[in-house]
Formats: structure tokens, sequence, C-alpha cells
């Protein structure tokens, strides 16, 4: 039998190509986070003010991937996560199934002996196909990739 987790990115995954989750309260405001998913990267970027609003504030050293050595950057009045060298980089977990490659990560607050209403667990999925056909711009040459 799967893990539950497994079950449930699998479940997430089969009606959006990009997501993320993350526990809110009834009388918190929306993430509006946006999820880059390209061939050689993956970043997130969430408006600061969602982790700067919270009380005690959450920031950007606070935070990182599940490899704790992958961290964020605060660029502007945003948080950004990249995972830029390998996609399955920074503890990224990798999920084949028949037609696509999920790449899927989680951004977490850094573990404190002091009890704070503040969990972070704002997980981010990027799905590709497996096989693609590659073509010249000219119509020549077309072959048929398989990611494995």
């Amino acid at each position: 039998m799967a893990p539950a987790s497994l079950v449930f990115a699998w479940l997430l995954l089969t009606t959006r190509m990009v997501t993320s989750a993350v526990y809110m309260g009834p009388e918190e405001e929306e993430l509006n986070e946006t999820v880059i998913c390209t061939n050689d990267h993956i970043e997130v970027v969430i408006p600061s003010v969602f982790f700067l609003n919270k009380i005690p504030p959450v920031y950007v050293w606070d935070l990182h991937l599940n490899d704790p050595e992958c961290r964020g950057t605060e660029v502007g009045d945003h948080y950004v996560f990249s995972i830029r060298t390998n996609l399955s980089d920074c503890g990224t977990i990798m999920i084949p199934d028949e037609t696509h490659i999920m790449f899927i990560n989680t951004i977490h607050n850094n573990y404190s002996d002091i009890i704070t209403r503040n969990y972070i667990n704002i997980t981010f999925v990027c799905r590709y196909p497996i096989n693609y056909m590659v073509q010249q711009p000219n119509g020549e040459n077309m072959i048929r990739v398989d990611v494995r």
C-alpha cells in the first residue's frame, strides 16, 4: 500500500500541473504564490507580507526547503526559493508515473524548542511529461526524447 503522502500528491497532481499547499487558519490571508517550472530550474515566489504579518513575523532566514541548507532569499517584497542546479537537489522528491515525472519539495520553518503558532509547511510541485518531441526550427531532424 502506498504511503498516504504519496497518494495525496498523486491525487493533487492529476488535475493540476503546478500547485502548492499551506495550512492557514480561517482568518489568515491567501498565500498568493507563483511557482515557475522550467526545464532547468524550479522557483517559488511568495509575497513577504504573507510571512511578515504573522505574529511573531516569519523572516526569510527562518525558512528552508526539505534540505535545511537550501534557503530562500528576499528579493524586493518577495521571498524566493530556487532549485537551479539539479531539479532533484534540496531534498526534492521525484515521483514518476506512466506519463509524467513530478518534483515535490516543501518550504518549512526552522525547528525550534520555542513553541510558536507559526507552523510553515508549503508544498510545491512541478510536473513534467516523460516523453516529448524535439524538432529543429526548420522542421528537420525530429526526435523523440524519453526522460526516465
